[in-house]
């Protein structure tokens, strides 16, 4: 399959479209809701200035993966559509991707909590805005903690 090298280059600009392009619907879609959602969750945790720490890597990522799928599939590699983090056989726990989004879940729940601790000591406002971290918290260790028998 040929597709043009200039609306391909296009398309790479925007994290997942370029996959989109390319034939890879399900981790394109992904990338794209990723890059979409971060800065949003960044915000509502309070942490708006890691954006760029998370929003440029991801970029390069998509971009330079674009590239990576355009040369194998130009090569005569036939390359899956396979979701980033559920993989081909559905949600898998062991999955390397889902254990460093648990690691990810923990890290920016913690980093949230002791960002609004430092940021001000109203009591009202400090429990208000610990839901969302402990969520992400609680949910990087079941993530992590899913096919450990102990934790049941």
């Amino acid at each position: 399959m040929n597709r043009n090298g200039f609306v391909n280059f296009i398309c790479a600009c925007i994290p997942g479209v370029g996959y989109m392009y390319n034939g890879l619907l399900k981790k394109g879609l992904e990338l794209l809701i990723i890059f979409l959602l971060v800065p949003v969750v960044l915000d509502i945790i309070g942490l708006s200035s890691l954006e760029a720490v998370i929003m440029v890597p991801l970029w390069f990522y998509s971009f330079f993966g674009t590239y990576s799928v355009v040369n194998r599939q130009q090569s005569g590699e036939a390359i899956q559509d396979e979701s980033i983090f559920l993989g081909n056989k559905g949600l898998n726990m062991k999955n390397a991707n889902m254990k460093i989004c648990g690691f990810g879940l923990i890290l920016l729940g913690t980093l949230s909590i002791l960002n609004r601790i430092l940021k001000d000591m109203d009591i009202w406002y400090m429990v208000r805005s610990y839901v969302a971290p402990i969520v992400f918290i609680a949910l990087g260790v079941y993530i992590l903690l899913k096919n450990n028998k102990s934790f049941y």
